[in-house]
């Protein structure tokens, strides 16, 4: 009877094994159509990449998939080597399967973290320009050009600069940005202009 219980936690790792197997063949260039139709597969893996893009994209599908199939399988096996209860695997297996979720949330939340303590200098900046006596538009091209402005808050301020040349009115090219940052700091901005 104690060895039926062992089955449980090890069948959960031969099938993490397999889906890990399968996923690696499906992803053969050989067997990829252009025009063919998607199966169950396809759509979890398109639902997972939409869900890890919405939290930036800090990790690729297949080392988030690969990070809770081994952190299962692994603690699994882990935890009956040292000798636990078959039910303490796996749980201990099922929360090392979450843990790419929350590192994908952890490293979200300090990255936009990071991203609004950089926007808000960049605001302060702007406002520093404006004081100064410069338009919105000669205010936004001179954050274009500041050494002090991180790189990934200039990519937005350039696409405001590109905006407002070709005519785009403020209010419309800095809720653009905002859309496109995600960001409700940058939504308030825009709406603020």
């Amino acid at each position: 009877m104690k060895y039926g219980y062992i089955l449980f936690p090890l069948c959960g790792a031969i099938i993490c094994f397999a889906i890990a197997a399968v996923l690696r063949i499906r992803n053969k260039r050989s067997l990829k159509e252009e025009g063919k139709q998607h199966d169950i597969f396809d759509k979890i893996l398109f639902r997972m990449k939409v869900h890890i893009r919405k939290y930036g994209g800090i990790l690729s599908l297949q080392s988030y998939i690969s990070i809770a199939l081994f952190g299962y399988a692994g603690c699994v096996l882990l935890m009956i080597t040292i000798g636990q209860t078959v039910e303490l695997s796996a749980v201990v297996g099922l929360i090392a399967f979450i843990i790419p979720e929350m590192l994908l949330r952890g490293m979200s939340s300090r990255r936009t973290r990071l991203f609004e303590d950089r926007y808000a200098q960049a605001l302060r900046q702007m406002a520093a320009s404006l004081r100064a006596g410069m338009t919105i538009q000669q205010s936004v091209a001179d954050l274009c050009d500041n050494p002090f402005i991180h790189g990934s808050v200039k990519d937005s301020f350039r696409q405001i600069d590109a905006d407002l040349k070709v005519g785009i009115n403020i209010k419309t090219a800095f809720m653009r940005a905002a859309q496109f940052m995600e960001s409700e700091d940058a939504r308030d901005v825009a709406l603020a202009l």
